[in-house]
């Protein structure tokens, strides 16, 4: 049967023993030694959370044009639907969709981040950051429906 009780029961000092996987064996934690490991682990994981940022920055750059030059740089696509978009008439309810997206097309734009204009430039497949176009088919628009949308709505 694995260890699962104290051995001893000092009440004031001995605060934790945990199940191993081995039989009979156990870990005790007095409060002082565990008070000193949560502080000592408290400020390792702010030493290093307080660099996280520039960790993550520097294995996962989120710059959004990575390299400078004649080309698109780094963007996101996504898919997005609802059920009612997929109903008969769902249609209607994408292009209502899609106006509403673009009247607050430069408050998106602004809620990015920093660098996104050096993106979007208006060739390369991307429409230019200050407009705000859709079409169907049209892979340079700030909004590309797909054909298949147009021709059977009720599929998407």
């Amino acid at each position: 049967m694995p260890f699962t009780k104290p051995v001893c029961k000092q009440e004031s000092t001995l605060v934790a023993s945990m199940k191993r996987s081995c039989q009979a064996s156990g870990s005790f934690k007095s409060a002082l030694v565990l008070a000193s490991q949560l502080v000592t682990s408290c400020q390792l994981l702010t030493t290093y959370l307080s660099e996280l940022p520039r960790l993550l920055e520097w294995c996962f750059p989120l710059d959004p044009k990575l390299i400078q030059g004649d080309w698109n740089g780094a963007g996101a696509h996504t898919n997005d639907s609802t059920k009612s978009m997929r109903s008969n008439g769902g249609y209607g309810v994408i292009k209502e969709a899609i106006q509403k997206l673009g009247q607050r097309h430069m408050e998106h734009i602004a809620a990015y981040g920093e660098g996104n204009e050096r993106r979007p430039m208006g060739c390369h497949e991307t429409a230019d950051i200050n407009t705000f176009i859709w079409g169907v088919a049209n892979c340079g628009a700030s909004i590309c429906v797909g054909r298949d949308t147009e021709v059977w709505p009720s599929f998407y």
